[in-house]
């Protein structure tokens, strides 16, 4: 990266972690030492006009939406899934005998199938299975009471509880949306052809709980493409190498993202409550503990209602449940 005023040219050169910086004085061709001329020049890089012809100045923001697996079976031999997008696109994925591992192979199968489709209609997705920490959502590392999911965590705290509180619950697949794309707006189960050693499936279509979208913040970058073989990107300073991991999917030019449509959202949305099942019972020791309601809302009218409980051989996973009698308070009934 070079940055250049009317004296002087600012270089950085990187090789691999290792970053040289230096200030070349342009009268005499050589690295400039003066402290207060050194000092005068780092005020510029806060100046964009520091930043001409060499480096771009790039702004990012990614949608998160979610896609939870609840109320399937990772057993299922051959099912059929369907997500609907913004723009009216519809694509279908499989669940195969590749899923038959776990909960976890399952949602890694749904994602790898979910990222193909995308790349194949040219849609600006980045889908990976995540995992969600119900019992601690702001908790990002994969895991639960110490229990690794074998799946990574959300991309950040605030991205969990957002996913959490709109239904997301353990596992789930997590799509990076670019500003400016259609975006998931529904899932369902529609075809169960082969249910293997799993359960019988629910009534078809089954909507499968849909979360989003969750604006991250506008990130501004510099990226010199002309410092190497490969762009250099810098953090907001224009001097701090930004890390693999910090590098953004999408980016438009700085301004233009303030000036997008905000995303489009569904006409329908989830709530989530945990209680219990009564089981026509007034006395509170007969009552099935953690029962998760999910209700379906579509245009503020309550459309449809499910039931859930944790799986017995997996507690971070949800089956159907079929209530016995109200769903009620558990400490209060």
């Amino acid at each position: 990266m070079s940055c250049n005023n009317k004296t002087h040219k600012l270089v950085i050169k990187t090789l691999g972690s290792q970053v040289e910086r230096y200030w070349i004085n342009l009268d005499d061709g050589q690295v400039e030492t003066d402290a207060t001329v050194l000092a005068s020049l780092e005020a510029l890089i806060d100046e964009e006009d520091c930043f001409e012809g060499n480096v771009e100045c790039v702004e990012s923001q990614e949608w998160t939406y979610g896609i939870d697996n609840s109320g399937t079976d990772y057993r299922w031999v051959d099912a059929t899934y369907e997500l609907e997008l913004s723009d009216g696109t519809t694509w279908t994925w499989k669940q195969t005998a590749a899923s038959n591992g776990g909960w976890s192979q399952q949602l890694t199968e749904w994602a790898s199938a979910n990222q193909t489709e995308a790349d194949n209609a040219g849609v600006a997705f980045f889908v990976e299975p995540r995992f969600i920490d119900n019992r601690n959502p702001t908790n990002i590392d994969g895991t639960s009471n110490g229990a690794n999911s074998g799946l990574p965590g959300a991309p950040s705290s605030v991205i969990a509880q957002a996913l959490f509180d709109g239904g997301m619950s353990w596992r789930y697949v997590n799509f990076q949306v670019c500003p400016g794309q259609p975006v998931p707006v529904a899932a369902r189960l529609i075809a169960v052809d082969d249910q293997g050693s799993g359960r019988t499936p629910p009534a078809l279509p089954f909507d499968l709980t849909a979360a989003g979208p969750v604006l991250g913040p506008i990130q501004k970058f510099f990226v010199c493409r002309s410092c190497g073989k490969e762009p250099i990107w810098y953090l907001e300073d224009g001097v701090t190498e930004a890390d693999a991991g910090q590098i953004p999917n999408c980016y438009e030019p700085c301004g233009v993202l303030s000036q997008l449509p905000p995303p489009p959202t569904s006409d329908c949305t989830f709530e989530i409550d945990v209680a219990c099942d009564n089981n026509n019972s007034d006395i509170l020791s007969d009552f099935t503990n953690t029962i998760t309601r999910r209700a379906k809302i579509c245009n503020g009218e309550q459309i449809a209602v499910d039931y859930f409980e944790a799986d017995p051989s997996d507690p971070s996973a949800l089956i159907p449940y079929e209530l016995v009698g109200d769903f009620v308070d558990c400490a209060t009934g």
